[in-house]
């Protein structure tokens, strides 16, 4: 890991344990023994060091959410590996959810605003394209499948995640666990075949 790398991972860490106010470059080069000057030579500020955590923290939860999603297997079993990937991963996803919850307390910043929204556009017709390879999907959508069906799954999905997760933060009860993961996907899976 690059010195750039540190430096943003150091500061995710920060955030998830305190917030963005507290992200003191001093405090990051402290944590990782460097001079705060060193900072600077991979950043210009520390509001760009936030940018750079809110791009890396998206990532990294698109990748852990599509995580083994196969278009050769069947719509339903690509749900399912969804679903055991945010259950698997919920501990793991609620750390880094945390740093994005607490990018909303900063939606004054407009390039901050505008970022969140370009990451979840593009997060969202990332998961689109995934699921649209499916081949299963690609016979529905020969039968007149309006595109817009699948995108608002996508959106029903990333929803059901969002409370999901809000939920975990506060009280550390996981909804798929308590109504079964298995039940979650067949509904789903019910909503998009119709």
């Amino acid at each position: 890991m690059g010195k750039k790398e540190e430096i943003i991972d150091t500061a995710i860490k920060i955030i998830q344990e305190s917030n963005y106010q507290n992200m003191k470059t001093a405090l990051i080069a402290e944590k990782l023994d460097i001079s705060e000057g060193t900072i600077y030579n991979y950043f210009s500020s520390k509001r760009e060091i936030f940018l750079a955590v809110i791009d890396e923290v998206s990532k990294k939860l698109l990748d852990f959410f599509i995580k083994n999603l196969n278009q050769n297997k069947s719509l339903y079993d690509n749900l399912k590996i969804l679903g055991e990937n945010f259950l698997t991963h919920n501990k793991y996803f609620v750390e880094y959810y945390k740093v994005i919850y607490k990018a909303f307390s900063e939606l004054d910043d407009e390039e901050l605003k505008q970022k969140l929204s370009v990451i979840f556009d593009k997060s969202i017709d990332f998961i689109y394209e995934k699921l649209s390879n499916i081949k299963e999907i690609k016979e529905l959508k020969n039968k007149n499948i309006k595109k817009d069906n699948l995108k608002l799954i996508i959106y029903f999905l990333w929803g059901f995640g969002d409370i999901s997760f809000k939920r975990y933060i506060v009280s550390d009860k996981n909804i798929i666990e308590e109504i079964g993961i298995d039940k979650v996907i067949e509904y789903i899976y019910k909503i998009i075949i119709l």
